[in-house]
């Protein structure tokens, strides 16, 4: 799966087929997504998430910063898990780096001839880097990554066609954070704020911050917001 995509090319697009609201409010979306605020709740929730730790500082720090210059939710994730202390985590061993990565990102188990086709993998000279962004990156991890976000976006299940849709956008290149954009931006989730860009604005920051934004905040997002207006 391609992670620097045109974040352009997949909203008009998705513009077409989904049904968006605007361009509007998929510039607050992914404004949004990409404030150093939400890199940093990213870089927390996915440490404690694999490392069973809170970032030290030079460690936030430093993925924020890659994160400022383009880097995805993906490969951040992929870093963390194939780090050495992620490793050691798991015993040290093959076995136990691919066995917690399926456990870790795909919530089960590998079977027998999952965990065979990693090993032989690694024993050929594959990256740990490149099996964990693979397993990272697969459709069923994808899947997994779209029903959460329709989970915590819209407060439902994605239909069977959505998936697919979605599915269809991982496998054509788009990232984590341009598909969530698109979510956000949908007529669904504007009609959920009373179609009301303030309320929007809040509600964005209500399921992805868990705190109500400042009126400060409220007012930079409403003049992008109509900035990009039609």
């Amino acid at each position: 799966m391609g992670s620097h995509s045109s974040v352009t090319a997949l909203g008009v697009e998705a513009l077409e087929t989904r049904n968006l609201l605007s361009k509007a409010t998929l510039a607050v979306a992914m404004g949004i997504l990409k404030s150093p605020e939400e890199f940093q709740h990213f870089i927390i929730s996915d440490y404690k998430h694999l490392l069973g730790r809170a970032p030290d500082q030079s460690g936030l720090s430093h993925f924020v910063g890659d994160m400022e210059l383009g880097a995805t939710r993906e490969t951040i994730e992929a870093d963390l898990a194939s780090s050495k202390e992620y490793r050691l985590l798991h015993g040290n061993t093959a076995i136990g780096f691919v066995t917690g990565l399926y456990q870790d990102l795909l919530g089960r188990l590998p079977n027998a001839l999952e965990l065979n086709v990693w090993l032989t993998d690694l024993a050929n000279g594959a990256s740990v880097f490149s099996v964990a962004k693979a397993i990272g990156t697969s459709p069923e991890r994808d899947v997994a990554i779209i029903q959460d976000d329709y989970a915590l976006f819209l407060g439902r299940s994605p239909g069977l066609d959505e998936v697919v849709f979605w599915l269809n956008q991982f496998q054509a290149g788009a990232d984590r954070t341009s598909v969530a954009a698109a979510i956000i931006a949908s007529d669904e989730f504007f009609a959920d704020a009373a179609n009301d860009p303030s309320t929007y604005i809040t509600h964005v920051y209500q399921d992805l911050f868990l705190r109500t934004p400042a009126q400060t905040e409220i007012n930079f997002w409403l003049n992008v917001y109509n900035q990009n207006k039609p």
